[in-house]
Order: structure tokens, then sequence, then C-alpha cells
């Protein structure tokens, strides 16, 4: 019989040997595990508010994109990992849950969480940390916005109770929504600095848009090494404040303080800024047809306000209170000449602004009122819009957050 030489005898068995065994799957790697307690305080990004636990893997690949799923189990309790969607974050999966929400009341979920990421017949097996030693983080104060142009300076101040590992601030895109249910507003810059920093000015190379609406979000960290590094696995605890804003324009007053947009049946804007005797505070408020203003409990009352220029014809209605309702005081106000109330009032109402002067989604201006009060201490009171129904423009649909009232979105143009 004739034989094959033994190359080609070698050959041919290789290729056969090639061709019968399976490709090998990809092996799932996880990296990064973190559990974190945060505080999180009112906010218009999507967030639930309060006592938050925050766990998973910074990054698992393939990632949740890639058909990777996960579940964490602690305590008898089974919760499903998913791809939190933001861009400084694609291989993510993690879980965000509520202690304190009925399925989890009377657990101790401060352990370590058991992960189980499967891909297909791939699986992958990982732990957290624990949140032994982790206590509630308080929310910073008095945060003001400076400067005009796509590069502003903000300020904060933090709680003289606390002494923070670190600060990083985020800036979030409102009209760009991520996450479960498309419901999260994007995180498009984040920095984290040294608790020393009291003020930040955000690089210009961001490409922050005039007219469009932003979440500043400050958050002070308590690491596991007491250092201000490793964000997201190197983290304890954190608390998360939230201030709306837009690029001011030229010409606008110093250290404007920002907002927390409140979202509800009747949305409104809440402040929490140190405030002292007979010295101006700027107010940085969405935009509307008219305000209500109203102190916080235990504020000062308002001393005088100051409202802004080239709004319309420039002339605008005080109402004041009666104690049953607000009523018209008869008094007009000229922007950019202060009024002094005959005596400091807890709240009182402006109106007079025409929806001619084009103070609508597409076409925003500065609505910045100055205020003064009969004494030092806080100002935790609130700015509610009174509002104009508008049809509703091609751009209006693009904020995608539910608001569809002309009062609800930015006042820049």
């Amino acid at each position: 019989m004739k034989r094959s030489p033994p190359l080609l005898v070698a050959a041919t068995l290789a290729i056969i040997s090639l061709t019968s065994i399976p490709a090998a799957a990809t092996e799932i790697t996880v990296s990064g595990e973190f559990n974190i307690l945060e505080n999180r305080a009112e906010n218009s990004v999507g967030l639930g508010t309060g006592i938050r636990y925050n766990f998973g893997a910074q990054t698992v690949l393939p990632n949740g994109a890639n058909g990777t799923t996960g579940i964490a189990t602690q305590n008898g309790k089974e919760v499903s990992l998913f791809n939190q969607g933001l861009s400084i974050a694609p291989n993510r999966l993690g879980a965000v849950i509520n202690p304190n929400a009925p399925q989890y009341v009377g657990l101790d979920l401060t352990g370590s969480w058991n992960m189980t990421f499967t891909n297909g017949t791939d699986s992958a097996i990982a732990s957290t940390p624990t949140l032994n030693g982790a206590s509630p983080m308080p929310f910073v104060s008095s945060v003001t916005i400076s400067g005009s142009g796509p590069a502003p300076t903000f300020s904060w101040t933090i709680p003289n109770t606390v002494a923070p590992d670190g600060v990083t601030i985020q800036i979030r895109d409102t009209t760009d929504l991520r996450g479960p249910g498309a419901g999260v507003a994007n995180i498009i810059y984040s920095n984290t600095v040294s608790s020393s920093f009291h003020s930040f000015t955000v690089p210009t190379n961001i490409g922050l848009q005039t007219g469009r609406l932003y979440s500043l979000e400050i958050v002070l960290l308590d690491t596991r090494n007491d250092q201000p590094n490793g964000f997201f696995t190197n983290l304890l605890s954190v608390s998360r404040s939230f201030f709306d804003f837009s690029l001011l324009p030229e010409g606008s007053p110093p250290n404007v303080v920002l907002p927390t947009l409140i979202l509800g049946d009747t949305p409104y804007y809440r402040f929490n800024t140190s405030v002292v005797n007979g010295q101006t505070v700027f107010i940085d408020p969405l935009v509307a047809i008219g305000y209500d203003y109203q102190i916080g409990a235990g504020d000062p009352n308002f001393a005088s306000v100051l409202l802004p220029t080239g709004i319309g014809d420039n002339l605008f209605d005080l109402w004041l209170w009666n104690g049953t309702q607000f009523v018209d005081s008869l008094i007009n106000l000229t922007g950019g000449t202060a009024y002094t109330f005959n005596s400091p009032v807890d709240r009182f109402r402006i109106l007079g602004i025409e929806t001619s002067a084009g103070l609508d989604p597409s076409n925003t201006t500065a609505f910045i009122t100055g205020l003064t009060f009969d004494g030092s201490g806080q100002f935790t009171g609130t700015m509610t819009p009174l509002t104009a129904q508008v049809p509703e423009p091609s751009a209006f649909a693009l904020f995608g957050i539910g608001l569809l009232w002309l009062g609800l979105y930015r006042r820049r143009a």
C-alpha cells in the first residue's frame, strides 16, 4: 500500500484537530468592586433621594452592552446588577437600593455582596467590600456660579461638622438621559480634587453650550484609605448635592447662588445659602412669567428686592401676602432699582413678565434677582415659577424631563 509522506500526514491531522475543537469563549473579567453609602439631596437629574446603597463592579468585560448580566446576593436577598449607561463608566455593572424600602426593612445589608456575572456559558464570581464604619455625609451649601461664557467658576461651603477626604465635581447634561428606563441625566464631566478646594473653574474643552440646562453635582467623599483617589472603588460614604444652572450672560452679577430644581405637580427652586444682614444675595432661577418668593423655616425675612434689567418693558408688579392670599400692592418695580419693603416680609410675588419678552425654552434670558434680609443666618427658601402654557416648539421636546410649561426651563439665550 502506498504511504503518505510523514509531513503530509502531520499537516492533515493538524487541520482535522483545528476544525474539530470549538473556539474558546470570551472569559469574563471583573475589577473595581465597590460598595458605597450615599446620601442624596433633592435633584432634577432622575436620582432617588435620601440614603442609598450603591454596589457592583466598576469594570466588567464583556460589558452589559455585550450581553453580560449579573446578580448580587446578601442576607437572603438577590438584586439584579445592570449597566448604568453613563458615558464615563460604560463597563460598570451595579445596583442601587433604598435600605428603607419595604422589601429591605429589618435586614442588615451593610456586609459584602456576593456577585455572579454571566455571559452565555461563561461566568465570573466577585465580592464587594462591606459598609462597616460608614456614616452619612452632610451636603454642601452656598453654591454659587460666577463668570460668563463656557468656563464658569463654582464655589461652595463644606459644613464644619465634617472633614471629607476629597470633593468630586460632576456636570450632568439634563437633556441627555441614560440608564434603565433612560431616566438619569448623563455625566459629561467628572473631576476629584482635594477637600481644601472650595471653588473650581470648568475647563473650556468641556463644551458647555449657552441656553442648555445642566446640573452641577458636588460630592463629598469619605474614602477607605483617607485619600482623595479611586472614585467608586475606594469610596465608603458620600453625599451628593445637585444645583441646576446654565451659562451666565455677559454683565451678570458675580457669585450668583444656584438653586435645586424640585420636580413635582408644582415644580419650584430651593436655595441653601448663608446670608448676612443687609448684604445683597443674587439668586439664579429658571424662566417664567412671574415668581413667588418665600423664606424657609427659621430664615430671616426679606428686607429688599432688586430685579434684573432688560426684561420686557422693565416694569414689574409687586404682590404682598395678606395672611390668606397674595394681593396687588399697587406698587410697580423697575428693573435695576432696589425696592425696600415697608416692613420685612416672609414672602412676596412678582408678576408682569410679558410672554412677548421671549422667555421661552428656545429663547431664554436672565432673571437674576437680588435679595437682602433683615438678619443674618441661612436662606433655605424657595422660588416658585408662575407659568403660562405655550405651544410646544420642536426644541422644547428635546429636554425630555417631562416639564411641559414655559416656566420650567432655563433662562438664558
